[in-house]
């Protein structure tokens, strides 16, 4: 097997919207050093509507790429959903909740949108997600967010 391949293509961390009549693949574009080794990075942006809502998405460490949620605004996105799993062993999860809290807000304040986070919950072997899913408005309010210790579904009218 080829680095970063198969005999079907390329490997990527993906993440797919599927509507009724069709299904559209985003890649993630910043990978960590560890996702290197076996996918290939993504090099473009994906929008999409939602009830006539133009909407982008993001997974993960995309999060710190200020120029993607850029390309988003000024392509005319409201919101931004970013997918995330943010395991890490917990001492080093415990030190980076503020960051991974911290970014969606910047990026909503700094395009003047809607970012709504979704992120892993619980335990993976000895790494752990402090989850706080939340949504947060273009003024960098946080709109709902669900704490460390619960799963729950949020939402929020556009």
């Amino acid at each position: 097997m080829q680095r970063n391949g198969s005999k079907y293509g390329k490997i990527h961390n993906a993440a797919i919207v599927i509507s009724a009549n069709r299904r559209l693949k985003y890649f993630k574009n910043n990978l960590t050093d560890f996702e290197k080794q076996y996918f290939a990075e993504g090099k473009k942006v994906l929008s999409f509507e939602v009830a006539g809502v133009k909407c982008g998405l993001l997974v993960c460490r995309d999060q710190n790429d200020p120029q993607l949620a850029q390309k988003y605004a000024r392509a005319g996105a409201k919101a931004i959903f970013l997918l995330a799993a943010h395991y890490y062993p917990p001492t080093e999860a415990r030190r980076k909740v503020d960051k991974n809290r911290a970014l969606p807000i910047t990026r909503a304040i700094e395009n003047r949108l809607f970012v709504a986070k979704a992120n892993a919950v619980g335990f993976q072997r000895d790494y752990v997600s402090l989850r706080h899913s939340m949504i947060i408005d273009p003024q960098g309010s946080i709109s709902c967010e669900a704490d460390e210790n619960e799963e729950r579904l949020l939402y929020h009218d556009l």
